[in-house]
């Protein structure tokens, strides 16, 4: 949550389409608002997991993206370490939602 698969766990195959070397199934989820993991990397990651991936690929390496939530979303505000407090985004939805949705989307992956 709040990240994406790393690039040292991806590699490049012979046609230069992605190859994932996780042996399971990913979800990443990403907030727009994110100031830590920033939305570029997200854009990596859509590139390289949903439509670069080698079509042998024989795991599902999701990706989502929810409309509001920081880096901050993804944890519990009372709780929010100094530099996540001063380096992130400002978030459009409340923890609650934030929860929500988040929680969704996981539910949603493992119902998939």
């Amino acid at each position: 949550m709040a990240s994406v698969i790393l690039r040292s766990h991806r590699k490049l195959n012979e046609k230069g389409e992605t190859v994932v070397t996780l042996q399971r199934n990913t979800l990443s989820i990403l907030g727009t608002k994110d100031g830590l993991l920033r939305i570029s990397r997200g854009a990596e990651a859509f590139y390289s997991q949903l439509q670069h991936i080698a079509p042998n690929q024989p795991f599902t390496h999701s990706l989502m993206a929810i409309e509001g939530t920081s880096h901050a979303s993804f944890m519990d505000e009372t709780l929010l370490p100094s530099f996540v407090l001063s380096n992130d985004l400002p978030k459009d939805v409340d923890q609650a939602t934030g929860y929500t949705l988040i929680a969704q989307s996981i539910l949603g992956f493992i119902q998939d």
